[in-house]
């Protein structure tokens, strides 16, 4: 009786992931369309990194500790990466360099 709930909620997980990394392609070309390349292959070089990083220290600290500090650490990563979200939308002054008139 819990398996059609474990699979529906397996197909969402999948679902979301894939509709988050689909939709960043938009975000991460339209922040610097001058650069798109550039743009494209830092933040998916970033996010390869961020997965193998995260696969590979969740292993090490469920085999340690068990699954409370693996949710601990996935949530005060979630919070950090929220905060950076949230920092990098905040507007700041930016000094424009002063220009030659020729």
């Amino acid at each position: 009786m819990g398996l059609p709930w474990v699979l529906t909620g397996l197909f969402l997980v999948f679902f979301f992931f894939e509709l988050t990394i689909v939709t960043s392609m938009g975000l991460s070309t339209e922040l610097m369309p001058e650069l798109r390349a550039s743009t494209m292959s830092a933040f998916f070089a970033l996010a390869g990194l961020g997965r193998v990083a995260g696969a590979f220290l969740g292993g090490m600290v469920w085999s340690r500790a068990g699954l409370w500090p693996v949710c601990l650490l996935s949530g005060t990563c979630t919070l950090a990466a929220l905060m950076f979200l949230v920092i990098g939308f905040h507007p700041h002054s930016v000094e424009k360099p002063a220009s030659d008139n020729y």
